[in-house]
């Protein structure tokens, strides 16, 4: 008698922040220190347990109203006709398998192991995508983590700011920040609008990587060299803009923080900012470990317990004065 065939198994704990990425504040054997709502846990732990959530990255099923609210939304928010195109194009995929899996989900004719495929395609094809996204930005990191910032100059940053988009952007708290938006223009948005914010997210996303990339000579990267004794953290909103408004509103002004490690960080600021930065101190990284943690959605990771039992945020969030990092 044969055997049956075993069904492979798929990953459905999608990680919002790249586990690769986590590592870098891995001790010795691989784990991480980390807090959850400002309470620190005393053992660490390892970075695949953190920043992830069940089908996080599945395709949505979005209703015909949902449809036609994000048609409409592309067709109003961008003005460049080549973003325009491109965003029509992210959500012409996300509505193409929308409608494939709710018409085989319904096909009498289509067999149990059919329906199964295109479900477990939802639930992967999301990753994969944000994996390749990953992958194609690895050479920039690693450059970057190395203090090498003529690396932005190759062809191989395009890659990069792209990931810098969507990274900003594929988190929980983009995501519901996304969410609350669309329901205060739409009050009755919660009967139509699941999985909206997951493509306002994508595209978002992606067209903020090219803006990045496209304005690049108009800004300059910096990387910070922490030799202070306090480490740089992270959390699970890893970019953050140093200017954007207390209240919520849209930012008009930027500058990107992404830490790399606990002992080098990533700036991404407008040239007219300053001639330069002043030494990395130990209060410059006490400030940027609050600001990450004041973004953070939950958690806050670090390399040692020390370094996440220091951060403190205070309520309400005062933003620390960045000016004072800078040389006029």
């Amino acid at each position: 008698m044969t055997k049956p065939e075993r069904r492979q198994s798929i990953a459905r704990k999608h990680h919002h922040v790249p586990r690769s990425y986590l590592q870098n504040w891995g001790t010795a054997n691989g784990q991480v220190f980390f807090s959850r709502h400002g309470v620190v846990n005393t053992l660490p732990t390892n970075p695949a347990n953190l920043l992830a959530k069940r089908d996080f990255y599945r395709m949505p099923l979005l209703t015909e109203r949902a449809i036609r609210f994000l048609g409409q939304y592309v067709e109003r928010s961008f003005a460049d006709p080549h973003v325009r195109a491109h965003a029509k194009n992210i959500l012409y995929a996300y509505v193409s398998f929308s409608r494939l899996e709710v018409c085989v989900d319904k096909l009498p004719l289509a067999s149990a192991s059919t329906k199964e495929q295109v479900r477990r395609t939802g639930t992967t094809v999301g990753e994969h995508y944000l994996s390749r996204i990953e992958n194609r930005a690895t050479t920039v990191l690693e450059e970057l983590r190395r203090g090498n910032v003529t690396v932005l100059d190759s062809e191989e940053a395009e890659d990069f700011f792209l990931f810098l988009g969507i990274q900003f952007l594929r988190t929980r708290t983009a995501r519901e920040g996304i969410s609350q938006a669309v329901e205060i223009s739409l009050p009755d948005a919660g009967s139509f609008a699941k999985g909206v914010e997951q493509v306002l997210a994508h595209i978002h996303g992606e067209t903020m990587g090219g803006l990045l990339y496209s304005q690049r000579s108009g800004h300059r990267g910096i990387v910070l060299q922490n030799d202070t004794d306090r480490a740089f953290v992270s959390g699970d909103q890893p970019i953050i803009n140093l200017l954007a408004p207390l209240d919520d509103s849209a930012p008009t002004k930027t500058v990107l923080y992404y830490p790399l490690s606990p002992y080098r960080a990533f700036l991404w600021l407008p040239k007219a900012v300053g001639r330069a930065l002043r030494p990395v101190s130990s209060e410059m990284v006490k400030d940027l470990n609050v600001w990450i943690a004041d973004a953070s959605h939950e958690c806050v990771i670090g390399n040692s317990l020390a370094a996440v039992e220091a951060v403190e945020v205070q309520r309400p969030f005062r933003r620390p004065e960045m000016a004072r990092w800078i040389v006029p």
